[in-house]
């Protein structure tokens, strides 16, 4: 009986020094890196309206031709990213009956594009866009970096020094010497463009400068276009001031106390 109880005795001191030796605890880092954006894109829509379908779609393919060629003029990436024929409807009031009504005047062709600016110096320029003739929307103006998976995997590894930082900080907190990593699990990346929320409705948009189209209509698109691109519209280039993108990264460690 005394040999048994003498080996729990001796059992139980082993545990108690192996928990007072080796103490595992989690720390996270997390590092928010400030980036200047690189490029921009936007979204733009190219319009043509007739009493039939065909007329809608042949007027859109007429503004597509000034639209395109100042695209290409600027050098700019552009994709399409979608197409549609859809009824004009009209939503009117009739005073008489209290009611409202629909009223289809026509037809409207739709083009929508992706716009990429990879040049931020031409941005304003891109902009004015707008002022040609068919092109009815021009929203969700954001900015980016190039190479996301750079940014991404510098911020990891900010992160982990910052976690490794914690760890070294707790450790000495605990009266340890040192620690030991047993495990590191990463979290996803976030990318935050303070300036990506905010839409530029059409009116805001060509309140910068006096227009690409003269007063002679679609003729003058090829002289107010190359106004445009020769820097003479005068859009208030002050107006886009982008903020510095927001990359951030966190890590969870799993350490050992020695």
């Amino acid at each position: 009986m005394r040999k048994r109880l003498f080996v729990l005795i001796v059992l139980a001191s082993f545990g108690v020094a192996t928990v007072a030796s080796a103490q595992e605890i989690t720390v996270a880092g997390t590092v928010t890196l400030k980036k200047t954006p690189e490029l921009a894109t936007f979204e733009m829509s190219v319009d043509g309206k007739g009493k039939s379908g065909d007329i809608a779609q042949s007027e859109m393919l007429k503004n597509l031709t000034g639209v395109q060629g100042a695209i290409k003029l600027l050098g700019l990436t552009v994709y399409t990213t979608g197409y549609r024929i859809t009824e004009d409807v009209e939503i009117q009031y009739d005073e008489k009956t209290g009611r409202q009504r629909r009223v289809v005047n026509g037809f409207i062709a739709r083009t929508g594009y992706h716009i990429r600016v990879d040049d931020l110096a031409k941005l304003p320029r891109a902009l004015t866009l707008s002022n040609l003739s068919g092109v009815s929307r021009v929203t969700s103006l954001a900015f980016d970096l190039r190479d996301r998976g750079a940014a991404e995997r510098e911020a990891r590894a900010a992160a982990v020094q910052d976690a490794l930082a914690n760890a070294e900080a707790v450790a000495k907190g605990a009266g340890g010497k040192d620690f030991k990593v047993l495990k590191i699990q990463q979290n996803g990346v976030t990318f935050r463009d303070p300036f990506q929320d905010i839409n530029l409705p059409m009116d805001s948009i060509r309140s910068g400068g006096r227009g690409i189209l003269d007063n002679e209509g679609f003729g003058g698109v090829v002289g107010g276009m190359a106004a445009t691109l020769a820097g003479q519209l005068n859009f208030a280039d002050t107006i886009l001031i982008p903020a510095e993108m927001e990359v951030t990264a966190s890590v969870v460690m799993a350490v050992e106390i020695k």
